[in-house]
């Protein structure tokens, strides 16, 4: 897989989902209380997040343009992301991709065939960031769930190294 360039931005994202990570203890999960979203700083911990707000919160904090496309009003979620964004393939993933998992039935709120699920590239080897109510913010593998719907990028190819 090649190398890329990173920007400040997306180092800064990088950077910003570590601290989330660290401070996993501090993060509760809900759906709801994360709504509207905790918007900050690179400084600021969300008391409450979940899977599609804290990649939102993530691209926030870096000074990216929101992925849900909604101007971060606070209110976007799982489907707000997939509306948005390109597809790209697993060899093509860059860093603050978003990957998005599952294949909703009868979960309420999601139309049928869609994620229920979202996590963020780390780097090009498959690390992603991903929050979901166990056990908080954490780096798995991209294949950590075997339900991989779609990636999806948000802010352009990085330039190779």
């Amino acid at each position: 897989m090649p190398s890329y360039l990173l920007t400040p931005r997306v180092k800064a994202a990088r950077a910003y989902a570590r601290k989330l990570v660290q401070a996993a203890d501090r993060i509760n999960y809900s759906q709801i209380l994360s709504r509207p979203m905790q918007l900050g700083g690179l400084g600021d911990i969300p008391r409450h997040a979940d899977c599609s707000s804290s990649v939102t919160i993530i691209y926030h904090a870096a000074g990216i343009r929101d992925p849900n496309g909604r101007g971060y009003d606070g209110y976007g979620y799982t489907g707000t992301l997939l509306a948005h964004g390109h597809h790209v393939t697993r060899e093509r993933i860059q860093p603050l991709d978003l990957v998005f998992y599952g294949h909703a039935s009868t979960k309420p709120g999601f139309p049928a065939g869609a994620p229920t699920h979202v996590g963020m590239v780390m780097d090009r080897k498959g690390a992603i960031f991903t929050f979901g109510s166990d056990p908080g913010p954490s780096f798995r593998r991209i294949d950590y769930r075997s339900d991989l719907h779609s990636i999806r990028r948000y802010i352009g190819d990085l330039a190779r190294a």
